[in-house]
């Protein structure tokens, strides 16, 4: 009688697999999360182009920062709307983006602060959205209300 071998997987080869494949999903999904949250939050650098040009503009032509979206020349703050934006407001030339829904928390803000240079008030202004940037020679105008964690901010914001 001839016996034929017989190929294939155990039982015990296929639960390797399968833990092996559970780790790395749990492993991922985490990052991948997180990936989905700061696209949302470029979504609002898009948004903010015009509000700069404004603010910039207005500072330009009168040396103080504007008041609030009005003075800007802008519309009502809850008029920007985005798929996960909730509002842009201008408050003494800051900018603060409002969010809705970025992984399920809500009332998140994010804020750039324009820069301008001390010595030359009809420089463009620079803009940033770190908390704790000091800027030799600069002057940082407004506060920033950014209360989204450091984990979901653009590389450039981090």
């Amino acid at each position: 009688m001839i016996q034929q071998k017989i190929s294939g997987f155990t039982l015990l080869e296929l639960m390797f697999v399968i833990a092996i494949i559970g780790i790395l999903a749990a492993i991922a999904l985490p990052a991948y999360n997180d990936y989905i949250v700061r696209s949302k939050v470029v979504e609002a650098f898009t948004i903010t182009s015009e509000a700069k040009s404004n603010v910039n503009e207005f500072y330009q032509y009168t040396g103080r920062m504007p008041l609030d979206n009005a003075e800007a020349g802008m519309a009502a703050p809850d008029s920007y709307r985005g798929r996960f934006i909730s509002a842009l407001t201008i408050e003494n030339g800051v900018i603060h983006i409002g969010f809705d829904d970025l992984n399920n928390t809500q009332d998140l803000t994010l804020s750039l602060l324009p820069v301008s240079n001390s010595q030359v008030v009809t420089a463009e202004l620079i803009w940033s959205c770190s908390k704790d940037e000091k800027l030799e020679g600069l002057i940082v105008h407004g506060k920033s209300q950014t209360n989204l964690q450091a984990k979901y901010l653009p590389a450039l914001c981090r």
